[in-house]
């Protein structure tokens, strides 16, 4: 299900997400503002949850919005915790997807007129700009159509689904995916591109076969194929070699 979106229309998108057979979570966020990737500091831990802000960004919500989650508090009494903490609380967006995959949003009273939030089965969209509700609806239809596949996947589907026509609307975005371990399972950023969701797809593509191999790399380092022989390898699986 594809979002048609003016050419020349701006704005930030975001879909927080949840899978259900294996708890990992993951965000996706795209925008016309540089190194939005800038802004998924610290907004996943896994078991806890996951959070952004959008409309006036900032990562300083990340941390605390987590912190309480991992105290036990509910998506919403985190919001309100939020609210009460941020004199800046009416420009802001914010979504939050907590383990359980409860979720809870705010769209600031001086937001702009055309932002949207919502939240749907283990997942949760924001739209900052044109079209809005629409995109949101396209974002959270696309990820719901492709429940078997993996949290990356199905999150950089639902960017893709949305993407204005020559992207003139987003020159950057960001994928991001935690599982069981403290680190990220995958952290791709694209800034500074004329189809940068189209670009994230390529680099999202092109990473899928390096990710186990990393993992093994770092436990067993004095076992492991120099990264050259393994790229090699993969070359020649992919029948661009002999």
């Amino acid at each position: 299900m594809h979002c048609v979106c003016a050419s020349k229309s701006h704005m930030s998108l975001c879909i927080i997400a949840r899978c259900a057979r294996t708890g990992n979570l993951g965000l996706g966020v795209g925008s016309e503002n540089l190194s939005i990737g800038m802004q998924c500091d610290g907004a996943i831990r896994p078991r806890i949850g996951a959070t952004l802000t959008l409309g006036a960004t900032t990562p300083a919500n990340n941390r605390l919005t987590l912190n309480l989650l991992a105290q036990g508090y509910s998506p919403q009494s985190a919001l309100a915790e939020l609210r009460a903490n941020d004199p800046a609380h009416a420009q802001r967006l914010i979504a939050i997807l907590d383990r359980e995959g409860r979720a809870a949003y705010h769209r600031g009273t001086h937001a702009s007129a055309a932002a949207a939030c919502l939240a749907g089965v283990d997942c949760i969209t924001m739209i900052d700009g044109a079209p809005g509700e629409a995109a949101a609806r396209s974002l959270q239809a696309s990820f719901a159509s492709s429940a078997d596949d993996d949290l990356g996947a199905r999150i950089l589907r639902a960017l893709e689904a949305v993407e204005p026509p020559g992207a003139a609307g987003l020159r950057s975005v960001a994928l991001v995916v935690y599982g069981a371990n403290d680190y990220s399972d995958i952290d791709l950023r694209v800034d500074m591109h004329e189809r940068p969701v189209a670009e994230l797809r390529r680099l999202y593509d092109e990473y899928q076969p390096f990710g186990a191999y990393y993992d093994e790399r770092a436990k067993n380092p004095r076992q492991a194929l120099p990264q050259r022989e393994f790229a090699d390898l993969i070359e020649r699986s992919r029948g661009g070699g002999s």
